[in-house]
């Protein structure tokens, strides 16, 4: 059987309180209201995607959204490497 990686709902929350920023999520909030109302910025929202076996896979991202910490290609190779845990979702 072929193997795979799935990330499921993974969401990093950069700030102080990432629970209430997830709730703002839940609520149905944006990433700008979640900032203005919460002081926490969201570097990866609701990510989800499937990694089948033998495929190869390339995360960018564009310079203008980078996050606070620094660009989401760190945070997910980071994360994928399970170095910094994700705020909810995998």
């Amino acid at each position: 059987m072929a193997k795979q990686i799935s990330i499921n709902n993974a969401f990093n929350i950069l700030g102080e309180h990432p629970q209430a920023a997830l709730e703002l999520v839940r609520q149905g909030c944006s990433k700008q209201e979640i900032l203005a109302r919460s002081n926490n910025s969201i570097g990866v929202f609701d990510a989800s995607f499937t990694i089948e076996a033998g495929e190869i896979f390339v995360i960018s991202a564009n310079i203008k959204s980078c996050s606070m910490a620094g660009s989401r290609k760190r945070w997910q190779r980071a994360r994928n490497n399970s170095a910094i845990p994700a705020s909810a979702g995998i």
